[in-house]
């Protein structure tokens, strides 16, 4: 089963289960009868079919920077051999190779693009 079809039977368990409950604590000997349909586009939470793209298109996850980001930045920036050197709270430290010498390049952790605070070698 896909994520989708788990998440949609959940939802389906929890309308039966509560118009179960429902129909138990409303008292009287009536019958309730309860029909569901689950089109076949599944459930679509929050705005995923509006053009604006409901959060820009980037997830709240996506928010800092990921050192794997960071060693691509550093490549498209003319480092060869990048590496990570150091990840901490607030920075991602690359190290590399550029034009034959050692050079290093700092990025912010905590912005969404990887913005370089500081540069050593290039």
């Amino acid at each position: 089963m896909t994520r989708r079809s788990v998440k949609i039977a959940r939802i389906a368990r929890n309308l039966v289960l509560g118009a179960a409950i429902a129909t138990g604590f409303s008292g009287g000997a009536q019958a309730a009868s309860l029909d569901i349909y689950v089109a076949p586009g599944g459930y679509h939470g929050g705005h995923q079919g509006d053009w604006r793209g409901g959060h820009g298109g980037r997830h709240y996850g996506d928010r800092i920077c990921r050192p794997g980001e960071a060693v691509q930045k550093a490549f498209r920036q003319g480092m060869r051999r990048p590496g990570i050197e150091r990840v901490t709270r607030r920075e991602v430290v690359v190290t590399g190779r550029f034009r034959g010498h050692r050079a290093m390049l700092v990025f912010d952790r905590n912005s969404s693009r990887c913005r370089v605070l500081y540069s050593r070698g290039i």
